[in-house]
């Protein structure tokens, strides 16, 4: 037992006890086979051997609680060396072993790939199912995707629903059959208990040495390749020098947007909502421009969601509702008494700001009530249905109406009439390009109208541009039109000008 001890510590102790414990046993044996040759022991001589009998079993005793205690004591340091380097929840490698494993291969210098890869809509199922279900969906992904992995490829977990796997798949068509192998994994229903669930991931390339030569990098291409795949809807991409241009360019927008603030570059314009029957204006919808200081117009689909990934929109947001309060104090004076209509962002949902400042601008303006109307995307309910219900109820107390905005671009939107409690939808602009030329699209488009007419709902239509689709839109009910067909957005003053010359015509042609 003292040499199992010795071969698990270092302590030098150990090793002299050893040589201590070796020297007893033989003197203690030599003793023994003097008294058992003596023909009569003494008192004493039989004292000395029960004493030294005694001794030994105790010293047995220390080693042997001794050798437990170094073994639980080994197995408690294996544990927590496992524990240091693999996934609590998936039992996966985790992401310091992950780097490891980098740093490892590029000591071998032979190429490899580092595939990045996280799951679609999977705060949707934590919140529609729960934190249980979600968890063994990661436990399930981990599992599934790792039997598909051969030779030297490893899975990690590198953290929330991110993954990464290391494979000697170094070349497009190698990487791309793995890939391909994966998602056809990912094709089959995973049991979480009661649900059934689909999911999917997208995938992130990077090489070594091709695209990068640390661990810390090749993680970081691999990262802006998978967003690059999500943003164009792609199973994958394997990443380009052409990708990091995009990727500095948002870094490039990013620190500039708090400084656009300040220099006021932003500017609100608004684009008038017609009354498909009376083609009178009804509502406008504000819209955020940015042209900055050399005269460069940047566009809200690019800067908006930049400012969602560095947590800057919620400022942006802020200052939408300062202008419009103050364009709508201009409207009311002049005698224009219509909604203004704001974007929010998925992140405007999560602070708890909105509400204060949405009540606080309607008790310092009495005048404006049923004139605030605040628009949340279709997805970006879907992602968040089971939160949104209180908060926009809590909204609505106020007098404020709802638009559910880009409606049909999600892939559960009848749940979504049923589940969230909104004031009007608008149908997104690529149903109605061939809305009024294809059977389908229009089938889809008249019972949207049907079905949110029978929930109470009033509909808009957005982006319509050409007199076929708004004839069409009018015999099928539809309430309001928003399109280049009667007027784009425009800066304040121009749509005032538009709004008061576009009654005068109406008139006219009511009169005529």
């Amino acid at each position: 037992m003292t040499k199992n001890i010795c071969s698990k510590t270092d302590v030098p102790g150990w090793i002299v006890l050893l040589v201590f414990i070796t020297g007893f046993i033989f003197a203690y044996a030599a003793f023994l086979h003097e008294i058992i040759n003596k023909p009569v022991a003494t008192l004493l001589e039989t004292g000395l051997a029960v004493l030294l009998l005694g001794g030994s079993i105790f010293v047995v005793l220390v080693i042997k609680c001794s050798n437990d205690s170094i073994h639980e004591l080994h197995a408690v340091a294996e544990r927590e060396k496992h524990n240091a380097v693999h996934d609590a929840l998936t039992g996966l490698p985790n992401r310091k072993f992950c780097f490891e494993q980098i740093d490892n291969r590029i000591q071998e210098s032979a190429p490899f790939s580092v595939i990045l890869f996280d799951v679609v809509h999977f705060k949707q199922i934590n919140d529609a199912m729960g934190h249980f279900s979600g968890d063994q969906l990661l436990i399930q992904i981990g599992q599934r995707l790792q039997t598909e992995l051969s030779g030297d490829d490893k899975i990690f977990r590198v953290g929330g629903d991110e993954f990464v796997i290391l494979t000697s798949c170094a070349e497009y068509g190698a990487g791309s059959n793995l890939v391909e192998r994966l998602d056809s994994a990912m094709s089959q229903r995973f049991n979480l208990g009661e649900f059934q669930v689909s999911s999917r991931v997208v995938f992130g390339l990077s090489t070594f040495p091709f695209d990068a030569e640390s661990n810390d990098l090749l993680i970081k291409c691999a990262d802006i390749a998978m967003y690059h795949a999500k943003r164009n809807g792609q199973l994958m991409a394997f990443y380009n020098e052409d990708m990091n241009v995009g990727a500095k360019y948002q870094l490039e927008i990013s620190s500039r947007i708090q400084c656009a603030l300040e220099k006021e570059e932003f500017q609100l314009y608004y684009q008038p909502l017609i009354d498909a029957h009376t083609s009178l204006a009804v509502a406008f919808e504000a819209v955020i421009r940015w042209q900055d200081s050399n005269g460069k117009n940047i566009s809200p689909n690019d800067f908006i969601p930049i400012a969602e990934r560095s947590n800057q929109v919620h400022n942006i947001t802020m200052w939408v509702l300062d202008q419009a309060e103050k364009d709508l104090l201009s409207l009311i004076e002049l005698g224009i008494r219509l909604p203004v209509h704001v974007n929010l962002s998925a992140k405007d949902l999560s602070s708890n700001l909105l509400f204060s400042r949405l009540e606080k601008m309607l008790s310092d303006n009495p005048s404006f009530e049923n004139l605030i109307g605040l628009e949340i995307t279709e997805t970006m309910a879907i992602d968040r249905v089971l939160e949104l219900n209180p908060l926009i109820n809590q909204i609505k107390r106020l007098g404020i109406k709802i638009s559910l905005d880009d409606f049909g671009t999600g892939y559960s939107s009848l749940s979504l009439l049923r589940d969230l409690p909104v004031d009007q939808i608008k149908i997104d602009r690529s149903f109605l390009s061939t809305a009024s030329k294809t059977d389908s699209t229009r089938s889809i488009v008249e019972n949207t109208i049907a079905l949110a007419h029978g929930l109470g709902y009033s509909v808009v239509a957005e982006g319509v541009q050409d007199l076929d689709t708004l004839h069409f839109l009018r015999s099928r009910g539809c309430d309001i039109i928003q399109g280049y067909l009667f007027c784009p957005a425009l800066p304040l003053h121009e749509v005032i000008n538009w709004v008061n010359n576009h009654e005068e015509e109406q008139t006219h042609i009511r009169r005529a």
